[in-house]
């Protein structure tokens, strides 16, 4: 259990008296603002590390797996694209052909 403002004012006081002023405010500077059992070992910053790094490689491989779809994705739409474009390509020029050789055929058969 933590000591509350009033407790360590009450022991501040008391070393005032023991030790000094000086001496009273160095001592309390040591000690935790928090109960004992709120701070963090060295082993629990490991393994907070530790499960850092998991997250950040999990983190790594989904935006991999994401990157890749992603891709996929922009692959698939710019090939149906230039089909689409390929396609729209020929028969215009196919219409435009068949046109022009309508128009070749008429004029022989007109002149």
């Amino acid at each position: 259990m933590g000591a509350s403002a009033n407790d360590r004012h009450r022991l501040h006081v008391r070393l005032e008296q023991l030790l000094g002023a000086e001496d009273a405010a160095t001592l309390m500077e040591h000690l935790p603002p928090s109960p004992w059992d709120d701070l963090a070992t060295k082993a629990d910053l490991r393994m907070v590390r530790d499960e850092m790094r998991g997250l950040r490689d999990d983190l790594r491989a989904d935006m991999g797996r994401l990157e890749d779809r992603l891709k996929e994705h922009v692959d698939l739409r710019v090939k149906a694209s230039v089909g689409d474009s390929t396609r729209l390509l020929f028969f215009s020029l196919l219409t435009s052909q068949a046109t022009l050789v309508g128009a070749v055929i008429a004029a022989v058969k007109l002149g």
